[in-house]
C-alpha cells in the first residue's frame, strides 16, 4: 500500500498553504462517536501555517479570520478491496487538475463542492 499521500501544494498567503492529497483508508472506527469511516479513496484538502523559508509547519485544525479555510476529506472511489492502479489514477486527476481544485476550496459552498465531487468521484459501482 501506498504510504505517500502529497500530491500538490500551493502557497495560499505568507503565513499558510494547502496540500492536496489522495490516500486509501482501510476503514476505521472513530472512537469517540463510534461512527466507521467507510473503505476507500479519499481526496483531502489540508490548510496548514508555514511562514516562507520555515521548514516546519503546523497544521490548522479550527478556521479562524486569518485562516484561509478550504479544508476536508471527500471520499472519491468506495471499495470492498485497495487497488493501487486506481489510487494512481485518482492521485495523476489531481495533479493535473490541481489549480482548478484549489480555486474550487477557496470559493467553498455548495455549488463548488458539487463542482468539486463531480471533478474527482468516479462512476458508481467501483469496487
Amino acid at each position: 500500500m501506498s504510504k505517500t499521500t502529497l500530491v500538490h501544494t500551493k502557497r495560499l498567503s505568507p503565513t499558510h498553504i494547502r496540500e492536496l492529497h489522495v490516500y486509501y483508508e482501510p476503514g476505521r472506527i472513530n472512537y469517540l462517536t463510534y461512527a466507521q469511516k467507510p473503505k476507500g479513496i479519499y481526496f483531502d484538502a489540508r490548510v496548514f501555517q508555514q511562514a516562507q523559508g520555515q521548514s516546519f509547519k503546523v497544521h490548522s485544525i479550527r478556521p479562524c479570520q486569518s485562516d484561509p479555510g478550504g479544508s476536508g476529506y471527500l471520499l472519491v472511489a468506495p471499495l470492498t478491496t485497495y487497488r493501487p492502479s486506481l489510487l494512481k489514477a485518482v492521485q495523476a486527476r489531481v495533479e493535473e487538475t490541481a489549480e482548478r481544485l484549489h480555486a474550487l476550496c477557496d470559493r467553498r459552498g455548495d455549488a463548488a463542492f458539487a463542482e468539486l465531487k463531480a471533478l474527482l468521484c468516479l462512476e458508481e459501482g467501483v469496487s
